[in-house]
This record gives structure tokens, sequence and C-alpha cells, in this order.
């Protein structure tokens, strides 16, 4: 009776030791996909097209198209180089899936978007060129869920279906004419985001007036050309907009102002009301040192992380990268540690805009 008790307690034991070795041995093999997942992600950034407004300049770009490395923040590799293509500026890229990403070309002579492999650099196809819609100096491209495009250039916004077909119609500009309290903003579109409603946000820089310098909403609808949902102008007239992320899960807008007057180089946050279209700024900046964030060209948001990343592109500062988190009830920003988290290299040069991407 005695041994028999002993046994059961013996076996017991054992089956405890045995399911606790069993539970350990997986717990290695979490961490390992959780570090082999984060190391196959990165920040893929391109050096051209990036605005310098009133009395700043920006600086030589390289013309390449490159990533980094997100725990390390260090230049991964150089993805594709247009230096030997003397016409072609990358202006802007856009993600695709894990294989390959859009590359818009600046060329007078051949505008359009490319389709790159992120391993190999080769382009595997043009996705799209429509010389009559792109017939000035394109600056943005953004995507929407739904596959249609915009593609910003020096007069206007043009869109396109995900078929590539141009709105409204094929001989008309999708956002030319917006009335006040927009107007007038036709000269240079820096920055485009979709909103959860459909209707479309847009940054304008052009000049230290109140009416040229402003963050605006127009609508989604073949009346975009001449409508506006609401316009609000910048914190001051001094400071211009050059890249904005909206964070569309809490309707909030991020929008980098670029400036030749140093305290007007700051990160400011406005309330999006999808309902009504108001835009609310908050009452003082998001953040604001110059010593970090001076003549500022390009954010992305990491919606894995939270992490927003903004990139210096004039010569007023080293072309470094920033990253930050946010809080969203403060409506403030924080760097992450004390120095950058990507350091400048030539790549780094007049980034003009970013993603995060595998």
């Amino acid at each position: 009776m005695s041994f028999s008790r002993n046994a059961n307690v013996i076996v017991y034991a054992l089956l405890i030791i045995l399911g606790s070795a069993v539970i350990c041995g997986c717990q290695p093999k979490k961490k390992d996909d959780s570090i082999s997942t984060s190391t196959n992600r990165y920040l893929y950034i391109q050096s051209g097209g990036c605005f310098a407004p009133t009395g700043l300049t920006a600086s030589n770009a390289s013309k390449t198209v490159s990533r980094i490395n997100l725990t390390t923040g260090v230049l991964d590799k150089t993805v594709i180089d247009y230096t030997a293509n003397l016409t072609d500026t990358p202006v802007a890229i856009a993600d695709i899936d894990s294989d390959n990403m859009y590359i818009l070309i600046e060329n007078t002579g051949g505008r359009r978007i490319e389709v790159v492999n992120k391993t190999t650099g080769v382009t595997s196809s043009i996705y799209f060129m429509n010389t009559t819609a792109l017939n000035a100096v394109v600056r943005t491209l953004t995507f929407g869920s739904d596959g249609s495009f915009l593609i910003s250039k020096s007069s206007a916004v043009e869109r396109f279906t995900s078929s590539k077909a141009r709105l409204p119609s094929s001989a008309t500009t999708f956002l030319s004419a917006p009335v006040a309290p927009c107007a007038t903003s036709t000269n240079a579109i820096t920055a485009t985001a979709f909103m959860n409603n459909g209707n479309i946000l847009y940054a304008h820089s052009f000049s230290s007036a109140s009416t040229n310098n402003r963050i605006g909403i127009t609508t989604g609808s073949a009346a975009a050309a001449s409508t506006c949902v609401q316009g609000t102008a910048s914190p001051n007239t001094a400071a211009f907009p050059t890249a904005m992320v909206y964070l569309s899960s809490i309707n909030q807008l991020l929008v980098a102002y670029s400036s030749s007057t140093l305290a007007q180089n700051y990160i400011w946050q406005y309330g999006i009301n999808e309902s009504t279209g108001a835009i609310t700024p908050a009452a003082s900046a998001a953040y604001s040192n110059p010593a970090v964030i001076n003549g500022p060209t390009a954010m992305a948001y990491d919606s894995t992380t939270g992490i927003i990343y903004i990139a210096n592109g004039t010569t007023v500062m080293a072309n470094s990268i920033e990253a930050f988190t946010y809080d969203s009830t403060a409506k403030t920003l924080t760097r992450i540690g004390t120095v950058p988290f990507s350091s400048p290299t030539v790549n780094h040069n007049c980034i003009n805009s970013m993603f995060i991407g595998n």
C-alpha cells in the first residue's frame, strides 16, 4: 500500500518535470520567430525631389532608393541607384508586397511609376505612364485601400483608379482650383493622404501668404477639382507644411513644418472630424526642437510599433532620420534616444518619402 502510494508520487513528479521541459522548450522558438519578423522589416527611403521652402535649400539628392535596418538604424543596402540615368530622379516610393515596390520617377521626357524588386533592384515593369496627366513636375505618390492612387505635381493633384484610368475623366485634373478656405492651393502639393470616408487630406506649400500655405480637405468625388471641405492655415506664415502622417484609426493628423525661421521647424497635431470635415489644430506643437528637427521633408508611420520616423532633408542640418513615440492623448511626440535613429549618409540626402515594409 505504501509502495503504491510512493510510486504514484514519483510518477506525478516526473510528469510535472517533463511538462515543464516541454513548455520551456517552446519558449525559445517563439522568441526566435519574433526576432526573425523584426529583422525582416525595413524603413525604405528615397533620395530626391524633396521640398525646401523659401529661404532653405534642399540637400543634393543621391537619386537612390535604399533600406534601413529597423533595429539598428543602419543603412542596410541601396536597392536601386538612378545616378546613371541622367534625366531620371526618384521622387516618391510606395510598398507593394514583400518582393516589390513602386517608384515614382520625375523625368520631363518620361514621368512614370516603375515596379522595382526590393532584393535585386531590377525594374520589372512600367506600372504607369500618362503624359497628358503628368504634364508638370511630380512630387508625391499615395495609394488608397481601393487601389486608386494620387500623384501630386507642381500645379495640381491627379487621381487614378486601380485600373489606371484618370479621374474624374481622361481630360480633367482631379484637384486644381479649390475654393476658399483651401484657396489658393494649386502650386506645390507636398503631401496627400486618404481619409476613411473617401475624402482626401493634402498639404500645400507655396509662399508665406496664409492663403497659400495650409492644410486642406477635398472630396474624393468627381467634384474635387474646385471643392474645399475645409482648410486651415499653417501655425505661422513662415512655417511650410512638407510632410504628413494621418493616423486614421484615431482621426489625428501629424504635419511636419519646415522653415528658414529656426523656431518654426516643428511637428503639429490636428484633430480631424471626418463627419463634419472640421480640422482642429492643437494648442501647441507636438514636437519642437530645431537641434533635432530642422528642415524636415518626410515622415513615415510604423503601424506595428507605433513609431513615427521623420527625416531632415535640407542643408541647414545633417540629413538624419529621427524616431519618435506618439502620445495621442497629450498630442505630443517623444524622441527615442539621444542621438538620431539613422545617421546621415549620401543616401539620406533630400528624402521625400519613406515607408515601412518587408
